[in-house]
């Protein structure tokens, strides 16, 4: 994987990557560790040259264990510098100075990383302030490890469909236990007769992933009726779970502990949610369906985004493209890329400026929705795919979309 980005330093003009922060909160650092159960560490990567971690001593097994060139604070004066006394920031970065001056760091070169704002500001201006010597790039996203990341390598896909596996193994588990409940009173009933809440039904769904491996950080969306016009409304736990109306139930695990994540959305309803809701999914179906007949290798990755919206608008909804501050309708944009980031590039949308490409190797999300909170309703439907190497486009996801479908099928 990094001899891409390699090739992506060199023709970008970049001499180094210093990046700041831990693998479980910086996709950037993950990669560059690939994945080493590290803590905070400081990683140097030079233009061809493997990166270089310097960690604290306490993780030096688990650096010597993932294979890494590492070092440890010590081998550049922290005791020396940690006895001045100074404050933590002043610290940190005579320590960053010690570490760039023995490795002769100069050129240009790019930061990245995850870390406390303030800080991590007041650190890096220090050390560029005392090494002139260093140009900073400000780097427009997405940046050369962004761009690197957009290409899976057959490992890295192969970990997002054991994701995808295990998580349409907990879709499946939800839809039944659904089904399972009776309709009373306008809402689904547990057996026992007590109302089935969301926040029942999240909970059970952070529970099965665990005990697959797999962590939703709380944020999986199950938004029944009007809460499902909101297209990032997670729903409201201390309601009832209706029966007889769309709910959007959005699962979007990572591998416990930092790792790779995977993204799909399905519609449900269990009774009948009227004609319209109907026919809004039938226009989604549509939209899915013109996006990814507009994916191929090397295409704008604004295309797809420009024919959902089409099909969209021939169904009379709106949509950004024509009206750019909708909140109704089709508001948001066709997919992104899915990786170490739930979001990262390439963005299927068609916004002004979105030069990104669908590449080989890419991995992404296609999730046309209308949304209608005023009628009491949203749909969308959410598959994640690999454009794989030889240009073929293969949808992870399996399970169908339309709800009877998937009802029958968890049965």
């Amino acid at each position: 994987m990094l001899e891409q980005l390699d090739r992506l330093m060199q023709q970008r003009g970049l001499a180094w990557i210093i990046a700041l922060g831990a693998p479980a909160e910086s996709a950037d650092v993950y990669y560059l560790l690939q994945g080493a159960r590290v803590g905070h560490a400081l990683v140097l990567k030079r233009q061809g040259e493997p990166p270089l971690a310097i960690v604290h001593p306490m993780e030096r097994e688990e650096a010597r264990r993932a294979g890494l060139r590492w070092a440890t604070p010590a081998e550049y004066g922290a005791a020396a510098i940690q006895a001045l006394g100074l404050p933590a920031h002043q610290t940190a970065a005579r320590l960053m100075l010690a570490v760039l001056e023995r490795h002769q760091v100069r050129g240009p070169v790019s930061f990245a990383g995850h870390g406390p704002v303030a800080a991590t500001f007041a650190r890096l201006r220090a050390v560029l302030a005392e090494r002139p010597e260093l140009e900073h790039v400000l780097e427009e996203p997405p940046s050369v490890l962004q761009r690197a990341r957009m290409v899976k390598s057959e490992e890295e896909v192969a970990r997002i469909r054991a994701v995808g596996r295990r998580t349409e193994e907990v879709v499946r588990l939800v839809v039944r236990m659904l089904a399972s409940c009776e309709r009373r009173d306008g809402v689904l009933v547990r057996p026992g007769g007590e109302p089935l809440k969301v926040g029942h039904v999240k909970e059970y769904i952070a529970v099965e992933l665990i005990r697959r491996g797999l962590d939703d950080h709380g944020q999986t969306i199950v938004a029944p009726g009007r809460e499902g016009g909101f297209p990032h409304s997670r729903g409201v736990e201390s309601e009832p779970v209706p029966a007889d109306t769309p709910i959007v139930l959005d699962i979007f695990p990572q591998e416990r502990g930092g790792g790779y994540y995977f993204d799909m959305t399905r519609t449900l309803w269990f009774g009948e949610p009227g004609e319209r809701a109907r026919a809004c999914l039938a226009a989604v179906e549509h939209a899915f369906a013109a996006g990814l007949g507009a994916i191929r290798p090397g295409v704008l990755a604004a295309e797809p985004d420009e024919a959902a919206s089409a099909v969209l608008e021939r169904h009379g909804h709106p949509t950004r493209r024509q009206q750019p501050d909708t909140v109704t309708g089709y508001m948001h944009s066709l997919g992104h890329g899915v990786g170490l980031e739930l979001h990262e590039h390439p963005m299927l949308s068609a916004r002004p400026g979105n030069t990104d490409r669908l590449e080989p190797g890419a991995v992404f999300t296609v999730e046309p929705g209308l949304y209608y909170p005023e009628e009491g309703f949203g749909i969308r439907v959410e598959d994640t795919l690999w454009l794989r190497p030889d240009g073929e486009l293969e949808n992870l996801t399996t399970l169908p979309h339309e709800p009877e479908a998937l009802l029958a099928e968890v049965r």
